[in-house]
């Protein structure tokens, strides 16, 4: 089963809910965009999107 991203022009991802969740996991444990994507093998752009996506439903906050 996947999720669907959409941006604000119209570009859809689509990720499946596992990947979705494990890099919110690894972002509520403290790691960064950038080694959450070396860890996953994905682009930064991508998994900074995800994350985006994540904090404008409410399921992630802002790290300080």
């Amino acid at each position: 089963m996947s999720d669907v991203i959409i941006l604000d022009d119209g570009y859809k991802y689509f990720w499946k809910k596992e990947q979705i969740e494990e890099i919110k996991t690894l972002y509520l444990e403290g790691y960064y965009a950038s080694q959450i994507a070396s860890a996953l093998k994905e682009s930064v752009e991508d998994i900074t999107l995800v994350l985006i996506h994540l904090l404008f439903k409410r399921q992630i906050e802002l790290q300080k």
